[in-house]
């Protein structure tokens, strides 16, 4: 038996929020036919209906019925049946009858497809999203970017900076103006204003979004020292979907098959980033739990994991094993299907070492482990001595969060306004 599931759906400009009566009663209807059905079945054959046309009207070749109603300007309380027990069901039907909708029907009539054999009940009330407003940058954003410009470039004696940049006010004075700009084409991503000032912010919980960024940029501003040191950064999705497939990979015989993956073999085995080939040592940030970043370096050469933890104390030795054993023993399989033969030096299956960085800065307030594991990592992948781990303070966490955000407006999204890309007012 389906189950009916409620959806609520507004469009944009509803001054009354009243809603469609004669959608109201058609879904009443089919509600009604199919609530004395036991099966669950439709007492027609699958066909598109306008919204006012008569359940059970046959419509032919063509489709009956027009809005003869003034249009409504919100759609509440849409109702569609779903047979929970046919997955995938929606994609099929919709693939199926997408050609015939779109030549038939105006796309902005609400439409409703019926399936006597599947069972399902599709109803689309959507309309395009009304254009973003192109940014021009103001006098303030002008002036911001050349500062920008006129600084020296970022050299490796400047990887923690030992003092905040004298412009960094100004630049969070330019940005608070308007935190919804929304910049299109930042490296790869689309980021507004406040994705900087939340990066710059000390204390503040970063997403997924910025380990993205702040990953993709380091390695590429590192990426001819990576390539000598035959290191590489992976983003943050390789080792969570890694992390999924170990339930599978301990149910199966055969785990090799596992890894036949081809997002993450792929990852490893692009032009001049081959594991084994170009790349002994990947970093790479993972989340633990619901509320904790680290940084994992995966050493081919030491068959080994090290963990760069900002703050040991959340966890047990034995808590730091149960969630790295199961990626230790994925590891061999991942490699020996990436890795040529001759590349793994002799290893056979036996899982990765697990290590955890004894010594060095703990960040024990919440709120910084994100970008705190990225500089243990980006120091360690560099090969920079001094300053090391040892050295860096609260203080200089605070300090390396505002460089970061400035780093990446200043090389990702000041060359967007000099080639007259578009920035847009995100609301």
């Amino acid at each position: 038996m389906g189950v009916f599931v409620a959806v609520e759906s507004s469009i944009h400009g509803d001054p009354g929020g009243q809603t469609c009566d004669r959608l109201d009663d058609l879904i009443g209807c089919i509600v009604k036919e199919h609530a004395g059905d036991e099966q669950g079945e439709l007492s027609c054959p699958m066909e598109p209906v306008l919204a006012n046309q008569k359940v059970g009207e046959e419509s032919g070749t063509e489709l009956k019925g027009t809005l003869e109603d003034e249009p409504c300007d919100s759609r509440k309380d849409l109702v569609f049946e779903v047979d929970l027990e046919r997955e995938g069901v929606e994609e099929e039907v919709l693939a199926e009858y997408k050609e015939t909708a779109e030549e038939s029907i105006d796309l902005e009539t609400p439409l409703i497809v019926r399936n006597d054999e599947d069972g399902v009940t599709y109803l689309s009330d959507s309309s395009q999203c009304p254009p973003s407003e192109k940014h021009c940058p103001v006098e303030a954003e002008a002036q911001l970017a050349s500062l920008l410009l006129a600084k020296e470039p970022f050299t490796l004696a400047h990887i923690v900076p030992a003092v905040e940049d004298p412009d960094f006010r100004y630049f969070e004075q330019v940005l608070q103006a308007d935190p919804k700009v929304l910049h299109v084409g930042v490296g790869q991503y689309d980021l507004e204003n406040q994705f900087f000032l939340d990066l710059a912010t000390a204390e503040k919980w970063v997403t997924s979004k910025h380990m993205e960024v702040l990953v993709d940029y380091v390695g590429q501003r590192h990426a001819e020292v990576l390539h000598r040191n035959r290191a590489m950064f992976v983003a943050p999705w390789f080792m969570e979907q890694l992390a999924g497939k170990a339930k599978t990979f301990n149910a199966t015989t055969y785990k090799g098959r596992v890894f036949s993956d081809r997002k993450l073999a792929g990852y490893l085995t692009k032009k001049g980033q081959k594991l084994g080939v170009d790349v002994d040592q990947v970093y790479a940030p993972m989340f633990w739990g619901t509320d904790h970043w680290v940084g994992l370096r995966i050493s081919l050469s030491k068959w080994s994991v090290l963990v760069y933890d900002p703050n040991r104390k959340l966890r047990t030795m034995d808590e730091v094993m149960t969630i790295m054993t199961p990626i230790a023993k994925m590891l061999p399989y991942l490699v020996r299907k990436v890795c040529p033969a001759n590349f793994l030096g002799g290893h056979g299956l036996e899982p990765f070492g697990v290590e955890l960085m004894a010594d060095g800065y703990q960040n024990t307030r919440s709120g910084d482990c994100g970008p705190v594991a990225l500089k243990f990592m980006e120091l360690a992948a560099t090969g920079v001595k001094e300053p090391d781990v040892d050295d860096l303070t609260d203080s200089s966490v605070d300090i390396f969060r505002k460089q970061y955000a400035m780093d990446v407006y200043k090389d990702w999204v000041v060359p967007l306004y000099m080639c007259g890309e578009a920035s847009q007012h995100g609301k």
